[in-house]
């Protein structure tokens, strides 16, 4: 979304994610809590922001992170494990509610995704990201193209990139 990937460019995205989960962590335990339609109001807008931001910035941030070459099994993976997550977090909610209660479920949601900010957090610290990521003052890759110098390079490289593919390809043939 056009807001998030603003605050991306802005803050930077490893900061997204951090403010991401840290606002749906905190708007997934306080759902217990509600009490009336404005309540939930209360506690469902800043979740809405928190997925919204949360929807579109891992991926960003993993194609920052990967090579050309392992972009797309790096997408495929974080695509992957973040659907897995989905199936087994509302299996585990499910079975918590039906053992104890959907407060107990919420709750737990809310802590487990409090910890993994907290274990992404950590990790950013021991591995800082590239540069690209931690310095979101330069401006997005795409804008850096505009200038006619560095859209000349860019297309000769796609240029020799292409024609490299196409003599292995021969080659196998």
């Amino acid at each position: 979304s056009q807001p998030s990937a603003f605050l991306a460019d802005r803050y930077g995205k490893v900061s997204n994610v951090l403010a991401g989960c840290s606002i749906l962590a905190v708007s997934v335990a306080a759902l217990p809590y509600v009490s009336s339609y404005t309540s939930l109001l209360a506690a469902l807008f800043p979740m809405a922001i928190g997925s919204t931001v949360m929807h579109s910035t891992p991926t960003a941030l993993t194609s920052d992170l990967s090579s050309t070459r392992q972009r797309s099994q790096a997408l495929s993976l974080l695509r992957t494990s973040g659907d897995t997550g989905m199936v087994a977090g509302a299996i585990c909610a499910g079975f918590i509610a039906s053992v104890s209660s959907i407060e107990h479920a919420f709750l737990l949601n809310s802590s487990v995704l409090a910890c993994s900010t907290a274990v992404f957090a950590y990790a950013q610290r021991l591995h800082p990201s590239s540069p690209a990521v931690l310095h979101p003052i330069q401006p997005p890759h795409h804008q850096q193209l505009q200038h006619p110098e560095l859209m000349h390079k860019a297309t000769k490289n796609e240029d020799l990139n292409h024609l490299s593919v196409q003599k292995n390809e021969n080659k196998r043939s």
